[in-house]
């Protein structure tokens, strides 16, 4: 039983993961709404996830440089 739960963790980790990487591509291709809506799901597993409030900050910069 713990074993599972240790596997569905790792799962969430995952997918937020690809979530960030996904905002971050959008991020330096300049679609910040895509980004955003990928953060936006991120968080709804992990909202204090380092690499969440990073590329957040990083969104916040790009977008309002362009």
């Amino acid at each position: 039983m713990i074993r599972d739960n240790q596997i569905a963790l790792q799962g969430v980790e995952d997918i937020v993961e690809r979530y960030v990487v996904m905002a971050n591509q959008a991020i330096q291709i300049g679609q910040f709404d895509n980004a955003e809506n990928y953060l936006s799901s991120g968080r709804k597993y992990k909202p204090d996830k380092q690499n969440i409030i990073e590329a957040r900050r990083v969104l916040a910069r790009e977008s309002s440089v362009s």
